[in-house]
């Protein structure tokens, strides 16, 4: 094996490396918002979380299939800050939180996601990842500003300030 074939074979592990984890990141969020989805009694944040976790899932799948193309095996599970995670979303909903309450709760998850997934891929994967990471970034990046918006609607309705 020549020096650029070994470079190759470090980079596309690195790239599994970091997907793997961006992998599991994405289902973690599926699984999270399913869990306050299934205890939100507002029909419209309803509709949109439910939106979300096809898009996590279709993002999921992107990577894994991107894992299987490369000769890669995409990695199962949340890991155990999955699901911790998961453990605090139920609690959080066994409480009665308030739709508000709830919004924000997935804004910061989303939001804290996004940032290490974004921290973890910059500089640090091919560019044929990186393009395939960018589209994914993008459309959490949306449901960000969408949730954005969503708190500044609901606490205006309801005259309440952001935490």
């Amino acid at each position: 094996m020549d020096l650029i074939s070994i470079i190759e074979v470090i980079k596309l592990n690195h790239d599994t490396n970091v997907l793997n984890k961006v992998l599991k990141g994405e289902n973690m969020a599926a699984e999270i918002i399913q869990i306050y989805v299934e205890n939100l009694q507002d029909d419209a944040i309803t509709e949109t979380l439910s939106t979300w976790i096809k898009d996590h899932k279709q993002n999921a799948n992107k990577i894994g299939a991107y894992l299987l193309l490369n000769g890669e095996s995409p990695r199962d599970g949340l890991g155990v800050i999955g699901m911790l995670s998961k453990v605090k979303a139920k609690m959080n909903t066994n409480r009665k939180a308030e739709p508000l309450d709830i919004l924000r709760e997935i804004y910061d998850g989303e939001d804290k996601g996004l940032a290490r997934a974004t921290q973890l891929a910059e500089n640090n994967v091919t560019q044929d990842a990186r393009d395939l990471l960018e589209d994914i970034f993008r459309n959490d990046h949306d449901h960000l500003q969408e949730m954005k918006s969503m708190i500044s609607q609901y606490e205006k309705e309801n005259n309440q300030q952001v935490h």
